[in-house]
């Protein structure tokens, strides 16, 4: 899927930046808006316009409490073989839960998801295909849950395969923040004689779109999730 941009040329053209363009030549706007989106993610940390196809690994350790059943439990039919099956190993719990990495940092009535595919890796056995389907996703915090019945013992590794962003409307101030953005990489663009003559200042333009994505910013220190 190409990359939509956070903010489009009408978007820069109806902005106050918009005499920048007249430096551009045709066609130059709409890739100064897709590296300016890119710059946007990068600062963040992030993926913000809408993508698919994003592939991610997770290591799959903690067991859940909720998720540890009792001897002598009554279990669907799939759920008991792969149970018997950890049991031969030394198992007594699967692993059923991940996060994928990528989740809405605020509005996420705007951002649309959905797992495409999952597939988990082990040691002593052959790579198992899970239906993404039978998965439960929650867009709104990267949470997914794996069904009962498959073999999922810790330490797996689970390879997930799915889409997001921001698909529904872009808040307004990603929007602004890629404006700002782009007026920053137009202006460092030019050459000395006519960056002096446009009138902006692109450290502030670029302070004023690093104030914008604050809120969305992944905290360096917290764990990848």
């Amino acid at each position: 899927m190409a990359l939509t941009p956070l903010a489009n040329e009408a978007d820069f053209n109806n902005s106050a930046y918009a005499d920048l363009a007249n430096y551009l030549q045709n066609g130059d706007l709409t890739a100064r808006m897709l590296r300016a989106t890119r710059a946007c993610e990068s600062h963040t940390r992030r993926r913000l316009a809408p993508f698919t196809g994003l592939t991610e690994t997770s290591r799959l350790q903690a067991v859940d409490v909720d998720d540890s059943f009792t001897a002598g439990a009554l279990l669907p039919a799939g759920a008991q073989i792969a149970a018997d099956r950890a049991a031969s190993f030394g198992y007594t719990d699967m692993v059923r839960h991940l996060w994928v990495r990528e989740y809405p940092p605020l509005y996420p009535e705007l951002w649309t998801g959905q797992v495409t595919g999952i597939v988990a890796y082990w040691s002593y056995g052959n790579d198992t295909v899970i239906d993404p389907t039978t998965a439960q996703y929650e867009p709104d915090t990267g949470h997914v849950r794996l069904p009962l019945g498959v073999f999922t013992p810790p330490g797996t590794t689970a390879k997930i395969t799915y889409s997001g962003g921001y698909t529904a409307d872009t808040p307004d101030d990603l929007v602004e923040a890629c404006i700002a953005m782009a007026a920053h990489l137009i202006i460092r663009s030019l050459d000395p004689m006519a960056a002096a003559g446009v009138g902006h200042d692109p450290d502030i333009a670029r302070s004023h779109a690093e104030s914008l994505l604050q809120p969305y910013h992944r905290n360096p220190r917290a764990p990848q999730r």
